[in-house]
């Protein structure tokens, strides 16, 4: 089965969530998370370094050094540290170049209207609604369309 995101962006995921959790505490070591999550603290160290670039988390050195979230867990979207993790979402290879059908390509249209519904959704979902696991938020799909698709 395809990937839609790589470790980058799971892992990416994963460190700020874990940062939003102890949001408003001392700095995090990368060292705790990457144990905490049992991932590989060198890897880790790279995609917070992206996390930086995109000024979502940032460091304090020294003895209680660590990283901290730049902003509160309700004011960074899931898309924001997807998208500093991974570049640039897509669901198919062809949206970022040409696409080898074009323009005969039936589907392109569909994967175009796709992709704007999954970045509007995790773009309107954030850190704090991981943290609390929100599920009505994580998924905005209403009971009646379920209904109506049954």
């Amino acid at each position: 089965m395809p990937k839609f995101l790589t470790s980058r962006g799971d892992y990416g995921l994963l460190l700020t969530i874990f940062l939003a959790d102890y949001s408003g505490s001392d700095p995090k070591p990368i060292s705790e998370i990457a144990s905490f999550f049992n991932l590989p603290q060198a890897f880790l160290e790279q995609i917070a370094l992206d996390l930086r670039r995109a000024h979502l988390v940032s460091a304090k050195r020294g003895k209680d050094g660590g990283y901290f979230l730049t902003r509160e867990p309700n004011r960074i979207s899931v898309i924001e540290v997807l998208e500093a993790a991974e570049g640039p979402l897509q669901i198919v290879t062809c949206q970022g170049g040409k696409c080898v059908s074009s323009p005969k390509c039936m589907t392109h249209d569909f994967w175009l209207v796709l992709q704007k519904h999954i970045h509007k959704t995790l773009r309107e979902i954030t850190l704090a609604d991981l943290v609390k696991q929100s599920p009505h938020k994580l998924l905005p799909l209403s009971v009646k369309n379920e209904r109506k698709n049954s």
